[in-house]
Formats: C-alpha cells, structure tokens, sequence
C-alpha cells in the first residue's frame, strides 16, 4: 500500500509540461510547454538576436528588489504542488498562479518537483516554493528583439499584481528559462523565473520586477483546501 500511496503522489507532477488550456493572447507556441523555445537549442540556432544576455543588461528593477523573466503555460487540474487546481486556486481574487523555476524551490518529493519547499535562496536566486507569494510589476522590455504587443503605459505594465506559486517549472525541457540550481542565470541573464499559468491580457513575455510577500489568508486557506501537499 505504502508503494502504491507514494505512486499515486508521484504521478502528478508529470502533469506539469503537459497540455495547456493554452489560448494565448499573442504568445508563440514555441514558448509554451513543449515548444522548441523552451530549449536550448531553439536559441543556439535562431537569427533572433536577444536584448539581454547577462544580469549587467537586465532592465531596472522599479523600486523591487527582483527581477524575473517569465513564460506561461495555461491551467492546470494538476500542478505539482500537490496536485492543485490553478484556476480553483485563484479564481475571484487579485492573484495569479504562477510555476517557480526548479533553482527556487528544494525539498520536492518523488522526482524532486512535488509539494516542494523554499529554495536556499543562494547567488541572488530567490526561494519560492510551493505556496509562497510575491508582487510586482511587467516592464515594458523582453529579452527577444521583436516589437512588444503592449505598448509602454498600457495596463499590464501599470498595474501591480499579485502571485502565488502552485507549480515548479522544472529545467529539463525548459533549459533556457528555468535554471536548475540556485546562484545559475538562465539564457537571458536572470536568476529567478515564473511560468504563469495564465497571465494578463497582452502578457509577452515581459521581464517582471517583484518581491516576495506574505499570502493573505484568503491564498493561505484555498491553497490548504485544495493542495494535497
């Protein structure tokens, strides 16, 4: 029984690069989960020059003192903080779910990505596990050299937002975003990156300046109900 309860835990977390409710505003489908851009070398072989390729070049942070870059990957029933609804766990409130990169979490059971806890917080990587929150703001930049859909002054790059992390996004299968261990950049010079399950209208993947926060108890009591962590 002990085998097959450890199973039963073990088998959501695969669920996470599975298929999204992916009807993205504008996001290429070489960035969702599965997606060539999600490696790399998508990037090794693109003509696609980068704005920015170490932390040095990365964009002002606005007053907080993080720095992220992001990708999404729509709802999930399942995501490998225990399992958890990503829709359920937000819906009606001022949060967005979001998968942290595998380098800011530690303490994940099975394959080291379920019900995982807060990283080391080393090298300037931020620990974000499974039920931690944070806010911020996009900044009107990315690290690709096309247009951006948004325009400076519109409302994704005006409007504070609100986070809680319900998924890891793991580094294999996502070597270019989500580094592997605390202290490592990714492709794009940042130490810390989030996934968004479904972000804001016009969302393209925009650097994201933020801090870690405490959850309101609304998040604390939801992620409780619906987690099995």
């Amino acid at each position: 029984m002990l085998g097959l309860h450890w199973a039963l835990l073990v088998l959501p977390a695969a669920g996470r690069l599975g298929a999204p409710n992916a009807s993205a505003d504008n996001a290429s489908a070489d960035f969702l989960p599965g997606g060539a851009g999600r490696g790399l070398d998508y990037w090794r072989n693109s003509t696609m020059s980068l704005n920015a390729m170490s932390s040095e070049s990365l964009p002002g942070k606005m007053g907080y003192p993080h720095m992220a870059t992001t990708t999404r990957y729509g709802d999930t029933c399942c995501a490998s903080c225990g399992s958890i609804n990503t829709a359920k766990l937000v819906q009606g409130t001022n949060f967005y779910a979001v998968a942290a990169a595998e380098s800011m979490q530690r303490g994940g059971i099975g394959d080291g990505h379920f019900c995982t806890h807060d990283g080391s917080g080393d090298g300037g990587t931020v620990g974000m596990g499974c039920g931690s929150c944070g806010k911020g703001r996009f900044i009107a930049s990315h690290p690709m050299d096309y247009p951006l859909w948004a325009q400076p002054g519109e409302e994704i790059f005006e409007k504070e937002i609100n986070f809680v992390v319900a998924d890891t996004c793991p580094h294999h299968g996502n070597e270019a975003w989500c580094p592997r261990s605390a202290g490592s950049s990714n492709k794009f010079g940042a130490k810390n990156h989030f996934d968004f399950a479904n972000p804001p209208h016009k969302f393209d993947n925009y650097y994201f300046a933020w801090s870690k926060m405490d959850c309101p108890e609304e998040i604390k009591q939801r992620f409780g109900e619906l987690s099995s962590c």
